[in-house]
């Protein structure tokens, strides 16, 4: 996992970029309703053993039947630790040696879950200055290992522990490790009385070694190089109240998080960082599989609490965790780039559309959002009219007319958008330039709109190299002229002035839209906008490629001979606005023909290919587009 950073957080939403997004008209509203409510428990440290070995800690021996609690002592078996707890082990307290009641010790393997217990043996060195030796309160003067061990026959005899002294000397101590499955021997004692363990009704037990007398001031053990060998803790009768990790740190989480923040928590260590940190996202209370210290917040965790967990451990000493602030996570904020505009003459018959601007969200480049329209007409909402464009009947006129948009992305708090209102809705009898005999003679401050008779409409797949038209409508008057505008993103094409785009590799992930222009004399222009999409990868299209032998084109039946020159012939591809490149590769009965030979063009049959199948693969591949590996027919066998 990738440990806690000690730096400032980051968030993606103090980097919102302004940019471009699909809005599509007529598109499901995906928005996210309701908030949930408070979490189901409260978010607490994970729990840590008291067992000052746990840094050491390489292998789970001890579990029980709750899932995740399975243990791995051997072969997928293990201790049962309530099974244990009948025999007499206790879990969560001090613990005394079965012989000797002045060595205490404390097991490992008492919290359910993925917890280490217990160290596999490999010779590993273990500083005990702090717990037992000259850092502790009081050190010890004996000591005892609680350990044991499986298919202990087949060690060969005692086991060497080195015990290192304060005063550079050593002594090493030689145990008999018992098998746990045994009753033991004469160099330990059964902590436990044997049980059934976990994966089999077979009774196995923990031991302590006989007491140990020391020589000196006990810092450093040096373990047995058996892994079959397993020690959970060692009993003295030192004060270990010093093998504690004291560290003045904090842990805390942004005050606010939303849907598309990045979000990392904030460590202040203080003047030590630890050796050893693990850390957990937890959700609602609960702990999440998730063990990135950064990440971006899911749509999933709208509405919920969130909290961040570490431990740290160092060599010697118990363990600690912290747990920092628990977070409610609120939905994201979506922001307007185009603001929904409405266009055409507000005339009874006559077409109005809406185009509904354009949205941008932190974590994505575009974002595609839901659109809802409702149609207002003095600002009440117009029953029924809720597509892209909409016809004043006879009951609006007089009305000024306007639409509400909102757009909804899951996960986001919906952006609800009125445009601008229209001017009084005339009959449709009425001539919007009031100059015509029988008409009144005061002059329109300002000319009427063209008029909409059918809206503007797009075609074709928004992919690169695909062309797209867009189809102009119709118009009041008939003889209106219509220009053309495409536009990557918020920047206008150059060139890009016709009916038909192709869809160039510049534009991938990019949204297409076009403007059409509608102008006549006498009368407002008006300009209808249509989003196509955002860009996707092209498709690179080639026929088939052949490979030939001197003249001749190799089919299923044809079986080369040994030191023959056999060509491809490269189809070519067509790959609108760029250029492709090609790469080849031989096979020998699907197999890769290695080296730079099974790269060329020209492969000439080796003897090492002799009974085998032979065929070419060529990968087009082209700026925008998606690669494309196209196969040849398979030859025959190699004579």
């Amino acid at each position: 996992m990738n440990s806690p950073k000690v730096s400032r957080r980051t968030r993606q939403g103090s980097l919102l970029r302004k940019t471009l997004v699909l809005a599509s008209a007529g598109a499901v509203a995906l928005g996210l309703g309701a908030v949930a409510t408070a979490p189901a428990q409260a978010a607490t440290a994970p729990p840590v053993t008291a067992n000052w070995l746990d840094y050491y800690f390489n292998n789970k021996g001890i579990g029980g039947d709750a899932a995740g609690d399975a243990p791995h002592f051997e072969g997928g078996k293990g201790f049962h630790r309530s099974n244990l707890v009948t025999g007499g082990l206790g879990f969560g307290s001090e613990q005394s040696h079965p012989s000797d009641s002045t060595l205490k010790y404390w097991m490992g393997g008492e919290n359910v879950g993925p917890f280490l217990d217990n160290i596999e043996s490999a010779g590993q060195t273990i500083d005990t200055s702090a717990a037992l030796g000259s850092g502790a309160v009081i050190s010890a003067t004996k000591i005892a290992f609680v350990w044991s061990a499986h298919n202990a026959s087949d060690i060969g005899g005692p086991v060497s522990f080195t015990l290192k002294y304060a005063n550079n000397t050593q002594q090493t101590v030689q145990r008999t490790a018992p098998d746990w499955c045994s009753d033991g021997n004469a160099d330990n004692v059964q902590v436990a009385s044997r049980q059934p363990r976990y994966g089999d009704n077979v009774n196995c037990t923990i031991f302590a070694t006989t007491p140990i007398a020391l020589t000196g001031t006990l810092d450093s053990i040096v373990l047995p190089s058996s892994d079959r060998v397993h020690v959970f803790a060692i009993a003295s009768n030192a004060d270990t109240s010093n093998a504690k990790f004291t560290i003045d740190s904090s842990l805390t989480l942004p005050a606010s998080v939303h849907y598309g923040d990045t979000i990392q928590p904030t460590i202040d260590w203080g003047a030590e960082i630890p050796p050893s940190i693990s850390g957990a996202w937890y959700l609602n209370g609960a702990v999440l599989s998730e063990s990135r210290a950064q990440l971006v917040v899911p749509s999933s965790w709208v509405g919920k609490t969130v909290s961040y967990a570490v431990t740290i451990k160092k060599p010697g000493l118990r363990s600690r965790a912290f747990i920092s602030n628990e977070v409610l996570v609120e939905p994201g904020a979506l922001s307007t780039t185009v603001a929904p505009t409405l266009t055409g003459l507000p005339r009874v018959g006559d077409t109005l559309v809406v185009d509904a601007g354009q949205y941008a969200a932190p974590s994505q480049d575009p974002a595609v959002v839901g659109i809802a329209i409702q149609w207002l007409a003095d600002s009440v909402p117009i029953p029924g009219a809720t597509s892209a464009q909409y016809i004043p009947v006879a009951a609006d006129t007089g009305k000024k007319i306007s639409a509400r948009i909102t757009a909804s992305k899951l996960g986001f708090n919906d952006v609800v958008t009125t445009t601008a209102q229209t001017t009084a809705v005339i009959a449709a009898n009425v001539n919007p330039f009031p100059t015509e005999p029988g008409q009144p003679t005061e002059p329109t401050p300002q000319p009427a709109l063209i008029a909409i008779r059918t809206p503007a409409s797009t075609g074709g797949t928004v992919r690169v190299g695909a062309t797209v038209k867009a189809s102009a409508g119709t118009y009041e008057p008939a003889g209106a002229a219509i220009s053309y505008r495409w536009l990557r993103g918020a920047s206008v094409i150059p060139g890009a002035a016709k009916a038909t785009y192709t869809i160039q590799p510049a534009d991938l992930g990019k949204v297409i839209s076009v403007e059409i222009h509608a102008t006549a004399s006498g009368r407002q222009p008006i300009t209808q906008v249509k989003t196509l999409g955002v860009t996707a990868s092209g498709v690179i299209s080639a026929s088939k490629s052949k490979v030939v032998i001197g003249k001749k084109t190799v089919k299923s039946a044809t079986k080369p001979r040994v030191g023959q020159k056999m060509t491809v012939r490269i189809a070519k591809a067509q790959t609108p606005g760029a250029k492709a490149t090609t790469s080849i590769q031989w096979y020998a009965n699907g197999k890769k023909v290695s080296g730079k030979a099974g790269k060329k063009a020209t492969l000439k049959v080796s003897k090492k290919l002799r009974g085998k199948r032979l065929q070419a693969r060529v990968t087009y591949k082209a700026t925008g587009y998606t690669a494309k590996t196209v196969k040849t027919v398979v030859s025959g066998k190699v004579r």
